[in-house]
């Protein structure tokens, strides 16, 4: 990433540094990462993985950057710019020129990439002079977005095995990320259940999801990337 080339000035270079290590392109020295390397294929193919490239990279800034986290625990609602901010200063504790920016990074996120319209997680839409923020969620998330967010998910909590339901309200959980029920997660991931991914248990009329703990996530974006699809 020759970022030097787009002649932004420094602190645009920063932020732009920062942005693309939360998505996870970036390793901690700011080169091309695995996880870079590898959304790469899903660059020749973005018509066809555009929403799955998309939801791939909400998640990792999801887990990754401090700002899009906190909006796991934002409900689903219209916000005007008033109610985001004063929901950062609840957040972060201050209101300054910070929160400011914070604000700005979130509408300009959810204005200019698929993250805010077509994921469903912050439409913007003009109210008279300002614009508002519209959180919809519950929308039709790809089934191979589940896994890989699954797969992240476990290895920040260390737990392999669960039941969708008893995850919901546990931090980078689908349900969270997506903005999505629980019963709707388990009916989108029922469409991959015979796949190598992962196995299903029956126990007590429960189906528990059981993921092999030799994988993790990079591995489930390198068998769905390229032209492959999911089997």
């Amino acid at each position: 990433y020759d970022i030097y080339k787009l002649y932004l000035g420094d602190r645009q270079i920063d932020s732009l540094k920062y942005y693309l290590k939360d998505l996870k392109n970036l390793d901690k020295n700011y080169r091309l990462s695995n996880y870079g390397l590898e959304l790469e294929k899903f660059i020749s193919n973005y018509h066809s993985k555009k929403f799955l490239l998309w939801s791939i990279l909400w998640v990792n800034l999801s887990y990754n950057s401090t700002l899009f986290n906190f909006l796991n625990y934002v409900n689903k609602g219209i916000y005007s710019k008033d109610n985001k901010i004063n929901i950062l200063f609840d957040n972060y504790g201050k209101k300054n020129r910070y929160i400011i920016n914070a604000y700005h990074s979130l509408v300009g996120t959810f204005e200019r990439t698929p993250i805010g319209y077509e994921l469903k997680q912050g439409i913007i839409k003009k109210q008279g002079r300002e614009r508002i923020v519209i959180k919809e969620g519950d929308l039709d998330v790809l089934a191979e977005a589940i896994l890989y967010n699954l797969y992240m998910f476990a290895d920040k909590h260390n737990m392999y095995n669960f039941i969708i339901d008893e995850i919901e309200h546990l931090d980078g959980s689908p349900q969270k990320v997506f903005t999505i029920t629980s019963p709707k997660g388990e009916y989108i991931l029922k469409t991959i259940w015979h796949t190598n991914f992962f196995d299903v248990l029956l126990e007590n009329n429960y189906h528990v999801i059981k993921l092999y703990q030799e994988l993790t996530s990079i591995d489930i974006v390198k068998r769905i990337g390229g032209s492959h699809e999911i089997q």
